[in-house]
């Protein structure tokens, strides 16, 4: 009789111990009062016979989802961290040993902002190389007025990767259009599908990626995560997106550099700076162990993080939404340092 606890992306998972009630039949008693009383004994002696040492708790496991038995429960909320924070949501993840040390209203929904382009960037990955060709075209005219942007104008020509790069350092809606389209009519098979078709088509395929990958309480309908009707997300979920990222090389090498320059396919040359201050070196807010991600900002997000960083050669993933303009730095920054305190 094993009592486990698995924790998982998007759900909690509970197996209670269940006793065992043996109930005297009246017909055929006999028959089973023999067997009970042998596996009674057999648990028994079992039971005595094994040290704290030789008992191994099984672990819930599955391909996609953290895990946490109920050997190393104790290890678990000894690790747990305790910080004041001003975001509203927040989830800090140890990758490396698949251990949760803190958490903040994670399963809230929230409006995602651009941190909703970390899906956007591993689905087009999904069905498009980096070295395909793509022809911008009147879709990036669907951004808003205010939105961030990486300078595209219809009729320039880049690689899938340059619209990485425009996607995720200065954190281009012209960009997350521009990818959409043209990933949506490959996903379709037609490059002659209308833009509003090719949207609705990728942004089911966003969607379907994020439950695949364990962000099951999420639900995506801009590919630049603009505030909309009907788009929300949790930082648990987030954390679920931005490990599938970093599973990524490429995505992984882009979202960790603070400056890249391009000449695209049409000629035009580009410049693009990381908004993620935790990886300006002239930030007061470097963070030397930082790993990149993803900045986002909205009315209705407010300022957001999800950052990454290596401490101690393992993997941990950040996510703050919610905070003000310096509290989502501070608040990841909190959270990095309490980790060896």
């Amino acid at each position: 009789m094993v009592s486990m606890l698995g924790l998982y992306c998007g759900k909690i998972g509970i197996i209670k111990k269940v006793d065992g009630n043996y109930r005297k039949e009246h017909n055929g008693a006999g028959n089973i009062a023999v067997p009970v009383m042998f596996i009674l004994i057999s648990f028994l002696i079992i039971g005595c016979s094994k040290t704290n040492n030789e008992v191994q708790t099984p672990v819930i496991s599955t391909e996609n989802n953290p895990v946490i038995s109920e050997q190393s429960s104790d290890a678990y909320d000894a690790k747990r961290i305790s910080v004041d924070i001003k975001a509203e949501s927040a989830y800090l993840w140890n990758i490396s040993s698949n251990t949760v040390l803190y958490e903040k209203e994670s399963n809230q929904r929230i409006a995602p902002a651009s941190t909703a382009k970390m899906l956007t960037a591993v689905t087009v990955l999904d069905y498009c190389d980096d070295d395909d060709e793509v022809l911008v075209g009147r879709e990036i005219k669907l951004i808003a007025e205010d939105a961030s942007r990486a300078w595209l104008n219809p009729g320039n020509r880049l690689t899938v990767r340059q619209l990485l790069n425009a996607l995720l350092l200065p954190s281009g809606n012209d960009a997350a259009y521009a990818l959409g389209v043209f990933t949506g009519r490959r996903i379709r098979g037609d490059n002659n599908i209308s833009i509003d078709e090719a949207l609705k088509a990728f942004i089911a395929a966003m969607n379907e990626k994020a439950a695949d990958i364990g962000a099951v309480n999420s639900n995506f309908t801009r590919p630049d995560g603009y505030d909309a009707d009907g788009q929300y997300t949790t930082a648990l979920d987030l954390a679920c997106i931005a490990r599938e990222f970093r599973g990524s090389d490429l995505l992984s090498e882009i979202a960790g550099s603070y400056r890249i320059s391009d000449v695209w396919l049409s000629g035009q040359e580009a410049t693009y700076y990381n908004t993620n201050e935790l990886i300006n070196p002239d930030s007061q807010y470097y963070y030397e162990c930082a790993a990149g991600l993803k900045t986002g900002k909205s009315e209705d997000a407010g300022c957001c993080l999800v950052s990454s960083a290596y401490i101690d050669d393992e993997l941990y993933l950040c996510v703050v939404m919610g905070s003000t303009e310096e509290g989502r730095w501070t608040d990841s920054l909190k959270l990095y340092h309490a980790i060896n305190q």
